[in-house]
């Protein structure tokens, strides 16, 4: 039965003993360390690190969706603050500011079912940087348009892009 490590006192021969915390223990590692078993021990983390990681959580998860639902409630209520430039500048009617309001809550209500989807299949990070990029270009389109259709497709977009802000920020909450 030699050789083939079934030999009980073979084994215990070789078997190095160390002492851990004033108690032998057989087997153990070069430094006088207990044996591992596989498992790694866990260390603590310093206040630096703590520190370091929840302004890294803060700077990549937080500042991101808090800025979409800023962006999001700017957006919903801006058409109040410009409308006097608007109808200046543009000749728009009441029922055409109001269209453009509208527009807005018409494109933010439509996507929401698919917005669901999306979220499920490809993850939030993702959607919510291709949509804040929709918004981007409405938000563009809508500054630099020169009538009536380029001003409700660009609310359009700007609806379409921060729908997500309203539900991740409603998501965040229920998580933590």
């Amino acid at each position: 039965m030699r050789g083939n490590g079934l030999d009980s006192t073979h084994r215990r021969s070789r078997a190095r003993a160390t002492t851990w915390n004033g108690a032998a223990v057989l087997g153990g590692q070069p430094d006088g360390s207990p044996p591992s078993f596989g498992f790694k021990p866990t260390v603590e983390k310093s206040e630096t690190t703590r520190a370091t990681s929840l302004g890294r959580v803060v700077l990549l998860v937080l500042l991101p969706f808090v800025s979409g639902y800023y962006l999001s409630y700017l957006y919903r209520s801006i058409n109040a603050l410009i409308s006097e430039a608007l109808v200046a500048e543009f000749a728009l009617s009441p029922g055409n500011l109001g269209f453009l309001t509208a527009t807005y809550f018409l494109a933010f209500g439509l996507i929401q079912l698919p917005l669901g989807i999306w979220l499920d299949r490809f993850g939030p990070r993702r959607v919510q940087a291709v949509l804040l990029s929709i918004a981007a270009a409405g938000a563009a389109l809508f500054a630099t348009a020169d009538g009536f259709v380029a001003l409700a497709l660009g609310r359009g977009l700007i609806g379409l892009g921060v729908a997500d802000a309203l539900i991740q920020s409603s998501l965040s909450e229920t998580v933590a």
